[in-house]
């Protein structure tokens, strides 16, 4: 038997078991398969940017809690300092202006050998010691809250870094990371604290139980605060110029709230009220009343510690 050219192609058809809905259901396929691949790699590689970015912040941060003086050397450097300038005070008279070494014995009859400082006088040296002395003691009376507040600020940042890690859409990592132009990121730059935008309104998070307290006292009465309950937490202020704040910004506000205060996924409860029913107690402790709160999943793996 002869076949038609159209009985072939309806032939080919049934035996490639493909009917005009089979081939249409398959290019779907392939073409929602082939955004899905678009989409993870356009995710990938902007996730790779943000935490890049971040791992920058962390790692200078990493740096200079490495070079923080230790505290032991510094009193040991106090008390060398103060013999140095007693020692002076003892033997002005062997001191001549071209020196560049005292040589004496101290008050227990040990030898000690003193550098003298270039360009000060000789009756000035011992006042020169003395201010070394002071210094170190200052420094060593002080350096730990300068290491707690680096090492907050850096646990800061490594929650941004495992938030990051954990997300699942671009618009999770532009939030974690917004992307600002240079000149509104350099007059929007804050000395204490981050500054985020959430559909176009201003988003406060404090790195720190300093920074807490900070934010506490700059905003204004009907900002909205936030922090997660019974545990300590970033504070976060909303700007909202006495607005009524969209409810997606409160839930994103509140997010944020939990991604970088906590690293262990689970729910968690962000409480949230106006700021002038939030009473300040010491230091960034807090008692407030009339407010409501969200409930905010994170998602990841357990972390040990």
């Amino acid at each position: 038997n002869n076949l038609t050219s159209d009985d072939a192609l309806r032939s080919n058809e049934s035996s490639a078991g493909l009917t005009p809905d089979n081939q249409m259901t398959t290019i779907d396929d392939y073409l929602e398969a082939k955004y899905r691949q678009i989409q993870a790699k356009r995710l990938s590689e902007l996730k790779k940017q943000k935490i890049a970015q971040i791992s920058k912040k962390s790692k200078k941060l990493a740096q200079s809690l490495a070079k923080l003086p230790d505290q032991e050397k510094l009193k040991e450097e106090e008390k060398k300092f103060q013999h140095y300038a007693n020692l002076i005070l003892a033997n002005l008279y062997q001191i001549k202006p071209y020196d560049k070494r005292l040589e004496t014995t101290d008050f227990e009859g040990n030898s000690v050998t003193i550098p003298l400082p270039k360009n000060i006088k000789v009756t000035r040296m011992s006042d020169y010691f003395y201010h070394l002395s002071k210094r170190a003691k200052h420094k060593a009376l002080n350096i730990h809250i300068e290491k707690e507040n680096l090492q907050s600020k850096k646990a800061f940042y490594d929650n941004i870094l495992y938030a990051l890690e954990q997300a699942k859409e671009p618009y999770e990592l532009e939030l974690l990371v917004p992307k600002r132009a240079k000149s509104q990121r350099k007059k929007e730059k804050l000395k204490e604290g981050e500054l985020f935008w959430i559909e176009g309104y201003k988003v406060f998070v404090g790195r720190n139980s300093n920074e807490n307290q900070k934010l506490l006292a700059l905003a204004k009465a009907n900002d909205l605060w936030m922090h997660i309950r019974d545990i300590p937490s970033s504070h976060v202020i909303i700007r909202t110029d006495k607005q009524n704040l969209p409810q997606s910004v409160i839930e994103a506000a509140a997010k944020l709230c939990v991604d970088f205060s906590v690293k262990n996924p689970g729910e968690y409860e962000v409480d949230y009220t106006k700021r002038k029913f939030v009473k300040v107690q010491e230091g960034s402790s807090v008692l407030y009343n009339k407010y409501d709160t969200l409930r905010v999943r994170k998602e990841g793996v357990e972390i040990r510690e």
